[in-house]
Parts: C-alpha cells; sequence; structure tokens
C-alpha cells in the first residue's frame, strides 16, 4: 500500500521514489538536493510537512520486489501448528513451508550479543518456558531455550533460517520495532541482517513497523527491497 502522504518524508522517499516521482508529487532535484518537501495528503491539501530528505537513501531506489512475492501464498510465521511440533518462526515450521512451496515471513528480534533471532515475541513466555526479555538472552542462551509445541527444536538465528531456506521460496523478513523496549534502539538489529543477508542469492525482502528501521536498512542493504508495515497514521 502507497505510505500516506502524511508520513515522514524519508520513509516516503525510501519506499515509493519512483512512483510519486512520476506524479509530480516531489521533483527529483527536491530530492537530490535533500531539501524538505510540502507533501499532499490523502484529500491532496497540502500537508504541511517539511523535513530534510537524505540523500543518500534518494540515490539508490531499493530492487522490485521479486514476483515470487505476488505469485506464492506466504506463510506467516511460517507454516507453524503447535499441534503438529511446528511451532511459529521455529526450524520445523520453516521445513514445511519449503515443502509446501509456500513463501515465509519471519520476524526479527536482537540477542544480547549482536545476533539476529527469529522470534515475534518481545518477551519469552508465551513461546518458551522461559522469562523475561529475548534482547536479554545470548546467542547460545537461545539455542538451548527449546520452543513451546516443538520436539526439542531451539531459537533460531537468521543465518541458520537462510541456510534452511536456501533460496528455494521467497522470505519477508519483519525486523521488530526495537525502539519498543527499555534500553533498544535502531541500528544494532539493522546491522546483523543487512550482514547475513549479504551473501544470501535468495529473494527476499525486510519490512518494519519502525519508519527509522526501514530507512536504516536503506543505507545498509540498498538492493534488499524494503517496505514500510503499517497501521492507520493519525
Amino acid at each position: 500500500e502507497r505510505v500516506e502522504r502524511r508520513g515522514a518524508v524519508r520513509q516516503f522517499v525510501a519506499l515509493r521514489v519512483e512512483d510519486d516521482v512520476a506524479h509530480g508529487l516531489i521533483s527529483r532535484e527536491q530530492l537530490q538536493l535533500g531539501v524538505g518537501v510540502d507533501l499532499p495528503d490523502e484529500t491532496g491539501e497540502a500537508g504541511g510537512l517539511a523535513r530534510a530528505v537524505d540523500p543518500a537513501v534518494v540515490d539508490h531506489v531499493p530492487a522490485a520486489l521479486p514476483a515470487s512475492f505476488l505469485r506464492l501464498p506466504i506463510a506467516h510465521r511460517a507454516l507453524h501448528d503447535a499441534g503438529a511440533g511446528r511451532p511459529e518462526n521455529g526450524p520445523a515450521a520453516i521445513r514445511a513451508a519449503v515443502q509446501a512451496g509456500y513463501g515465509i515471513e519471519i520476524d526479527l528480534q536482537m540477542s544480547a550479543d549482536g545476533a539476529a533471532l527469529v522470534f515475534h515475541d518481545y518477551d519469552l513466555d508465551r513461546l518458551t518456558a522461559g522469562k523475561g526479555l529475548v534482547r536479554n538472552l545470548g546467542t547460545a542462551e537461545a539455542r538451548a531455550l527449546a520452543l513451546k509445541g516443538g520436539t526439542g527444536e531451539t531459537i533460531p538465528t537468521l543465518p541458520e533460517v537462510l541456510a534452511i531456506v536456501a533460496g528455494r521460496v521467497p522470505l519477508l523478513i519483519e525486523i521488530k520495532d526495537q525502539s519498543r523496549v527499555s534500553g533498544g534502539t535502531v541500528g544494532p538489529l539493522e546491522a546483523a541482517t543487512a550482514a547475513a543477508l549479504a551473501d544470501y542469492a535468495g529473494p527476499a525482502a525486510v519490512m518494519s513497523f519502525n519508519p527509522d528501521s526501514v530507512a536504516e536498512m536503506a543505507r545498509l542493504a540498498p538492493d534488499v527491497p524494503r517496505g514500510l508495515t503499517t497501521c492507520a497514521f493519525t
């Protein structure tokens, strides 16, 4: 979906540059100069927003989303079924989705030692027998913590999931907003994500509810398709 015109200019630019330049909503010259512009809202009136645009983001339009993302069903948090021993975002659910020929959506959280963990929640208790925040776990601790409803499988890392998928189906990666937790910030999780994807040849794309996370991925991995996950702006 189109980013609403009341959104920040930098998220707007990162996600929809070519489309909106083509429609005359913002000029290429303004973007290249990095100046602020007033964007129209959904009624066509000036939105009154004037923010500086990062020229580094403007200069590199993200790659188009691979066609397989639009052709295949996408299994949300992989093809999970705890009753069948496949917890959400777990290795068994990943393998099942690949076997079924489905695209896969996964979620990333940050570990205490800088790894990208494939896990949806900020807290451990719903999906594991652990307590507290995921971000307080080291990678070794995560690999030792069994997922509920599984057969002993533990929290995987992003590189482990990439190795399982191996480019066979499209992979949509949601970077969870780390600014929502105490001490969290944008940057480290995005860096771990970009590093893991640097040598990955399969179809992959990233998204986040946090526009600053999307902008950081534009800086770190400009060739990886990216988008903003959003509810209605107010």
